[in-house]
């Protein structure tokens, strides 16, 4: 099983992996029965003394006539070899004056525990060096990648809504929390020297240009479709293309192109252009100012100026969810969903179906297989010609996973879970986690 760089924690920590090593416990007793130490009686001094060979936790108590245990000396006491002496007061656990009878001390000297640690399982709101990852309330929803940086978004309470980490999972760069109270980082893209967020909650929407080497915000505009719906649930999927920052509305069979060079000050609003398509689910841009979009479950090329062409028509596709551009092949990645759960590559200049990655109909229940998908929220290449999904929600486990172009599994992020998340290892295999990953839907 990977090692995710976040794992984890819920509002109690859970060890993922528990390596124990157990030196082999041994009983050091005063006398030549196993486990027994001499017998004494009340009328005598109750006195304990015993030697220790060499050092280690030692855990005292007495013991009455029918082997239950009325008192504990010592638990655990770091001791080193030699002797020692101990006074029983002849009281038991609650201060009580035992009954007057025969009773037995046991001793038991072992090295100790020790714990190796692996990962956690959970998302905790407290920071560290290694348990801070992002997002408790949504699964992860957004992803891109410049080939050595990975961008993820989400959704979090007192905890990053986005990260970057590097493509190998070895260092964590930035994590940053929500834009504005209970924002979720819809979409990312990269574009020039900037990466661009979409922050959305219920009708409100706002870019977000952000520093990709330290997550720091250098400016941010309101993308709404119509401040009078204020509060109103609205869905938005955001790209770049070329100097547009294109918003996809689709509610409103639209798209509107922003640009933000052309703002005459912070304050004042993004002039756009509108064009209107139906059902702009979602869209990719390209730096020559071309979108890709899912529209109607097909893939349409859309230009500023309004011009439209098919690529992939809808026979092809099945609930095409999420698509993302694959530059140095000129290549597409459609993320479908309904019934189909799978990533479909195709040529971008031929529309030639390529490759299909995953199990038709979804990964299965039982023994889990990290090359199939279920309910896949985002995809994303990975700069290398592979690509990055995102899946989570309707009982799907919430994960991030890189693929390479053959649909070899590269590495997975297992998280974020949810909110007040319960895990508990396996009593027989500790490095077996048994825990809830989903909530809600996108």
């Amino acid at each position: 099983m990977d090692i995710p760089v976040f794992f984890y924690y819920s509002m109690i920590g859970v060890v993922m992996h528990g390596i124990l090593t157990v030196v082999r416990m041994s009983w050091i007793v005063m006398c030549s029965v196993a486990l027994l130490g001499p017998t004494f009686s009340l009328a005598a001094l109750l006195s304990i003394d015993y030697q220790l060979e060499e050092g280690g936790r030692v855990s005292l108590a007495v013991y009455d006539a029918k082997g239950t245990m009325v008192r504990t000396l010592k638990s655990g006491v770091p001791e080193d070899a030699g002797q020692y002496h101990v006074d029983w007061d002849g009281l038991d656990h609650y201060g009580h004056a035992v009954a007057p009878g025969t009773y037995q001390w046991r001793l038991l000297r072992t090295p100790g525990l020790e714990a190796q640690y692996i990962g956690m399982l959970g998302t905790n709101a407290v920071p560290n060096s290694y348990d801070h990852w992002f997002a408790n309330h949504s699964m992860p929803v957004s992803a891109v990648s410049d080939g050595k940086w990975l961008y993820l978004g989400g959704m979090g309470e007192n905890v990053p809504a986005s990260l970057c980490v590097s493509l190998d999972g070895n260092d964590l760069r930035w994590t940053a929390h929500q834009r504005f109270a209970w924002a979720r980082d819809e979409s990312m893209a990269l574009a020039g020297d900037l990466l661009f967020s979409l922050s959305t909650h219920k009708s409100r929407a706002s870019v977000h240009a952000i520093d990709p080497q330290d997550g720091q915000e250098k400016f941010q505009f309101d993308v709404i479709w119509d401040e009078k719906d204020f509060g109103t649930v609205r869905q938005y999927q955001m790209t770049t293309a070329g100097q547009w920052i294109v918003i996809a509305y689709p509610e409103f069979d639209a798209l509107r192109w922003y640009e933000p060079a052309k703002r005459e000050n912070k304050k004042a609003p993004v002039p756009f252009t509108k064009t209107t398509l139906a059902k702009p689910v979602d869209m990719i841009g390209t730096p020559q100012g071309m979108v890709y979009v899912i529209s109607d479950d097909q893939v349409l090329r859309v230009e500023q100026n309004g011009s439209t062409q098919t690529i992939i028509d809808a026979s092809r596709l099945h609930s095409p969810y999420r698509i993302a551009y694959v530059a140095k092949s000129n290549q597409l990645l459609i993320a479908e969903r309904g019934d189909s759960h799978v990533v479909k590559r195709f040529d971008i200049a031929t529309g030639k179906l390529l490759r299909t990655y995953g199990r038709a109909g979804g990964r299965l229940g039982g023994v889990f297989i990290k090359t199939d998908f279920l309910n896949i929220c985002d995809v994303a290449d990975d700069g290398h010609g592979g690509f990055i999904v995102q899946e989570g929600g309707h009982g799907a486990l919430r994960r991030t996973v890189r693929m390479d172009a053959q649909g070899k599994h590269v590495r997975t992020w297992y998280g974020s879970p949810q909110f007040f998340n319960y895990a508990c290892p396996d009593p027989a295999d500790p490095s077996r986690i048994f825990y809830r990953s989903d909530e809600g839907s996108k």
